[in-house]
């Protein structure tokens, strides 16, 4: 015996919050990895930056700015992210208006 079941259309407005959903979650998905490449790539060039202040300076153990080069996705992370919620903030507002 054959079971049909009629599933209802989708709404115009179904349709476009699920392209909405599937656009958020790739955006999402390509902050991840712009983020985990960024913080690998300052993890990883911090050996270098130890070396060439050494060669520069002559000597070893000098406290410089190669000290932060790690901490930069820490630091830069939150900032991003404030600096897009403020912009969605007011683009609410403005579309409130």
């Amino acid at each position: 015996m054959i079971c049909l079941t009629i599933m209802p259309k989708e709404t115009d407005a179904d349709g476009e919050r699920k392209k909405r959903i599937r656009i958020n979650r790739k955006i999402r998905a390509a902050r991840l990895i712009i983020w985990s490449l960024f913080t690998g790539f300052c993890i990883g060039i911090t050996p270098y930056c130890f070396y060439y202040a050494e060669l520069q300076r002559g000597y070893a153990g000098a406290i410089g700015g190669e000290y932060f080069i790690p901490l930069l996705p820490i630091v830069l992370y939150p900032l991003f992210n404030g600096v897009m919620n403020f912009i969605k903030e007011r683009m609410i507002e403005h579309e409130e208006m």
